[in-house]
């Protein structure tokens, strides 16, 4: 956990201030994943970490891909509401995500907009 923080805090997936080595970035992102699927107690800190991660990649193409397993991976598409009210951990992972997608990715995964943009109070998706 702290070698994947350290990396993400240095940007050593990027080789330019505009450029991402696609192969660094999975390589965290799939062991970030992985590490909140399987370790209960390092679920707020790795919400934090991805969280991070994305408001430092651009966020068309890595990020948004990013941001699709998550969804895919974790929260489960078709299944999310009932995912995100299991456990905090859940929620909170979601209303993380969910705003670094409305502060730099809105409108750009068209396909996850439905959970993105869905408001834990009302239940709506909002606009």
């Amino acid at each position: 956990m702290m070698c994947l923080t350290a990396a993400v805090e240095a940007k050593l997936y990027q080789t330019s201030p505009t450029q991402v080595n696609h192969d660094a970035l999975n390589k965290i992102a799939n062991d970030l994943i992985a590490m909140y699927k399987e370790n209960e107690f390092t679920r707020e800190s790795i919400q934090q970490v991805l969280a991070k991660l994305l408001r430092n990649i651009n966020p068309l193409n890595p990020g948004a891909k990013v941001l699709e397993r998550i969804v895919s991976e974790i929260l489960g598409k078709d299944d999310f509401k009932t995912f995100i009210f299991k456990h905090s951990d859940n929620l909170s992972l979601f209303l993380t995500m969910r705003g670094v997608y409305m502060e730099r990715f809105q409108g750009s995964l068209k396909e996850f907009d439905n959970v993105y943009r869905f408001e834990v109070v009302s239940g709506e998706k909002s606009y």
